[in-house]
C-alpha cells in the first residue's frame, strides 16, 4: 500500500514455471470505536455535531452514544431533534439526586459500558458531573479520553459549583483536549498540558445552531403561549436562571428585580423558561406566577430561541452562545459575571454582553441600558 492508502501490486513467482503473477494485497482502514458520553441537555446539544461528523466516515469511525440521563426529559428532547440513536442508556436520574449519587452511578455504569464496548477513545464534553465521572471511569479502564470544550476556567473553586472543579479535574484525566478558543488553550498550557495534546476547534454549539436553523420552519421560533405579545412593539426579556449558585436568595433577588422592572415599564414582557428543578420552580412560581406580562414556560429547545426574541437577559451559557450565532443581543445577569467572562473567553469583545448582577436594586438602576 502506498502513502495515499491505495493498494499496490506485489509480484510473486510461480515456483513451477517461473512466470510472474500479480497478487493484490488490500488493507482496509482500521475502524475506531468512539464512545461519546453525555448526560444533560447542554452536553447533548454540543456533542450532537461531533456525533454527526463521525457518522460521515463509517469506514474510519464507529460512534457509540452513551447517555447517563443525568437529565431525562430535557435530554430526550435533544436526541429527538438531532435524530441521534442511543447505544447505551444508563438512565440514572432520580428525584432530588445528589452529586455523590450521580458520580457513583456514572462511574460504575461507564465502567461496564467500556468493558462491553471496548472503545478506542471516550469523548466527554464540558464540565458536568457526568463529564468528570465518565472521564475517571475511562481512565480506570485504561482508555484514552478526549475532552470537548476543554480549558474553560474561572479559577474560583466555588463559582460555578461544581463545574469549575469538574472541568479542572477532567483536564488532568484527559489525553486529548479540544479547546474552544485560544484563551482556553492558554489556560491548559499554564496547567502543564502539552501543546501537542491541545487542538483549538471553536465551540460546537455554533455547529449545532447552524445544523438546526437549516431545519427550522420560519414560524417555529415563536413559542406557544405568547400570542398576546406584540412582537413589533413590545420588548421581550428572556430570563434563564437555573445554575446551582443562583438557588435561594440570588434567585429571589432576580425575581424581585423583574417585578420592579415590570412596574417601571409597561412595554416589557418577561419570558421565563423555568427549569424543572424544584429549587428553581418553587421560587420562580412563588414570586412571579400570576403577574401581568410574565410568561412562565417549560424549558423549550434552545435553537428556536434566537429567532424568537429581540432582547434577552440570561444567566445561561448555552443561550448566550446561541444568541451570538443568531446575531442577537443578550445581557448577563449572573452574580459572577466577572469570573464568567474569564471562563468563557472575552465575552465583552466577542459577544454583545453586559453584566448586571443579581441584586434587585442594581438590576433596576441599569434598566435603561438593559432596554437599549
Amino acid at each position: 500500500m502506498n502513502g495515499n492508502g491505495h493498494s499496490v501490486p506485489e509480484a510473486k513467482v510461480n515456483g513451477r514455471s517461473g512466470t510472474p503473477k500479480t497478487h493484490f494485497i488490500i488493507r482496509r482502514p482500521i475502524q475506531k470505536r468512539v464512545l461519546l458520553v453525555f448526560g444533560t441537555r447542554p452536553e447533548a446539544i454540543k456533542m450532537a455535531p461531533v456525533v454527526k461528523e463521525l457518522q460521515r466516515f463509517p469506514q474510519r469511525f464507529r460512534p457509540l452514544v452513551c447517555v447517563t440521563a443525568q437529565h431525562r426529559e430535557l435530554l430526550d428532547e435533544v436526541l429527538r431533534a438531532f435524530q441521534i440513536k442511543v447505544d447505551y442508556d444508563l438512565n440514572i436520574m432520580t428525584a432530588s439526586q445528589t452529586l455523590e449519587e450521580i458520580t457513583v452511578k456514572v462511574l460504575k455504569g461507564i465502567a461496564r459500558v467500556c468493558e462491553e464496548a471496548r472503545p478506542s477513545v471516550v469523548l466527554v464534553q464540558g464540565d458536568t458531573t457526568t463529564t468528570l465521572a465518565a472521564a475517571l471511569a475511562a481512565f480506570y479502564c485504561g482508555i484514552p479520553v478526549g475532552h470537548v470544550e476543554a480549558g474553560l476556567r474561572t479559577y474560583d473553586r466555588e463559582n460555578p459549583y461544581p463545574e469549575e472543579m469538574n472541568r479542572r479535574l477532567t483536564s488532568h484525566l484527559a489525553d486529548y483536549h479540544y479547546a474552544p478558543t485560544p484563551a482556553a488553550r492558554e489556560n491548559l498550557l499554564r496547567e502543564g498540558i502539552p501543546r501537542t495534546r491541545i487542538l483549538v476547534t471553536g465551540n460546537t454549539i455554533v455547529d449545532a445552531l447552524q445544523w438546526m436553523l437549516k431545519r427550522l420552519r420560519p414560524a417555529s421560533g415563536r413559542l406557544k403561549g405568547l400570542r398576546q405579545v406584540d412582537w413589533k412593539r413590545d420588548r421581550i426579556v428572556l430570563v434563564t436562571a437555573h445554575r446551582r449558585e443562583s438557588w435561594g436568595r440570588p434567585l429571589e433577588r432576580i425575581c424581585a428585580a423583574l417585578r420592579s422592572m415590570l412596574k417601571l415599564d409597561d412595554g416589557i414582557h418577561v419570558v421565563f423558561p423555568v427549569h424543572p428543578n424544584p429549587a428553581v420552580t418553587g421560587t420562580v412560581h412563588r414570586l412571579l406566577d400570576g403577574m401581568a406580562r410574565v410568561h412562565l414556560l417549560p424549558p423549550p429547545f434552545l435553537p428556536g430561541l434566537p429567532r424568537a426574541f429581540e432582547s434577552k437577559r440570561s444567566g445561561n451559557h448555552g443561550f448566550r452562545r446561541y444568541s451570538r450565532g443568531g446575531g442577537e443581543p443578550w445581557k448577563a445577569s449572573r452574580g459572577d459575571a466577572r469570573n464568567d467572562r474569564t471562563a468563557r473567553g472575552h465575552s465583552g469583545r466577542a459577544w454583545r454582553a453586559g453584566g448586571h448582577g443579581n441584586e434587585s436594586d442594581s438590576g433596576c438602576r441599569k434598566n435603561g441600558a438593559f432596554q437599549a
